[in-house]
């Protein structure tokens, strides 16, 4: 079950992402950043409000200079994706900022939404959402970017390429670098049956509660 997951799985994303070079690959790409080197990496990772719906980012990590990396990676087509995008970003903005701290220790911060399919219409790989104010449409930067990512469009460019890779997670394509590193380690090498074994058994007892 597992070996057949790709990287629109969530499950298996977020075994593929608990290694910190193949996060790392795929933010430089993403990013444009050829040198982006991440200090701290999770997966799962939860943000909890008591009176506040919570949310378990697939991806969250950070680098030297406390910038923040969001990755979401979303298979189903029927979900309220700009809505999603609105609750993950304004609960990491919440957690980011400590009780007492100034504004402006508010850290920078990427998020990436990545989909199967092209629901906005874009025709991009990767398309950055942009505000403006006024007439004037005068650059508004509040030090979060916010990227929408799909893998339908092939435009041969390194992004539809790392698409294309997320469809099939083929362990024996060594084209990704890292992240190939590790899909091969996870589907192929005796010491990544444990994490894949893992992943099959939760979701046959999540099917098991489901049903």
């Amino acid at each position: 079950i597992a070996r057949s997951m790709n990287l629109f799985s969530t499950p298996f994303v977020r075994v593929v992402f608990k290694d910190s070079a193949a996060t790392q690959h795929v933010l430089r790409i993403l990013t444009g950043i050829s040198d982006l080197v991440i200090d701290y990496n999770e997966t799962e990772y939860r943000i909890s409000k008591l009176d506040a719906h919570d949310a378990i980012l697939d991806v969250y990590g950070k680098d030297s200079q406390g910038t923040v990396y969001h990755i979401e990676v979303q298979l189903s087509d029927n979900d309220d994706h700009l809505l999603r995008v609105r609750a993950y970003t304004a609960l990491i903005d919440s957690e980011l900022l400590d009780k007492g701290a100034k504004y402006t220790e508010l850290p920078k911060a990427f998020v990436f939404y990545i989909s199967m399919n092209d629901f906005l219409d874009f025709e991009e790989p990767i398309a950055e959402v942009k505000s403006t104010i006024g007439k004037k449409k005068i650059s508004y930067n509040d030090g979060k970017r916010v990227f929408f990512v799909n893998a339908s469009i092939d435009d041969n460019s390194q992004v539809s390429k790392l698409m294309d890779y997320f469809k099939l997670a083929d362990p024996n394509d060594v084209s990704q670098g890292d992240l190939s590193k590790r899909v091969h380690f996870l589907k192929c090498e005796p010491e990544g049956e444990e994490p894949m074994c893992a992943i099959t058994e939760s979701v046959v007892e999540e099917g098991e509660v489901l049903g």
